[in-house]
């Protein structure tokens, strides 16, 4: 079970410069890139690429989706599953069997 915190922010430059007045140390820096899809099931899949240092890893999980305003959303969701140029198509597959429909990039 994952706790997620979600706050609505405009932007997230007093954030930033909070932790830079405040001597917070940048661990890492990454690119992510998520397509979302979803079906009639309350479920959703993600298929996330981060990208780090011209390297990237491109993962499958799924999650139930809530879409309340909460601050606190209590959600179930899988542990992720490497994609690669050799599962990718059986991934695709897999997602088309169970009924999920691209709805965000």
């Amino acid at each position: 079970m994952e706790y997620e915190y979600s706050f609505k922010v405009d932007s997230l430059d007093k954030y930033i410069n909070y932790c830079k007045t405040n001597n917070y140390e940048l661990v890492e820096e990454t690119n992510q890139t998520r397509i979302l899809y979803k079906n009639n099931n309350g479920t959703i899949a993600r298929i996330t690429t981060k990208e780090k240092d011209n390297i990237s890893n491109t993962y499958l999980d799924f999650k139930y989706n809530n879409d309340s305003d909460e601050i606190l959303k209590v959600s179930r969701e899988t542990i992720p599953l490497k994609v690669t140029d050799d599962n990718k198509q059986d991934i695709d597959s897999i997602l088309e069997m169970l009924e999920y429909k691209k709805i965000k990039h």
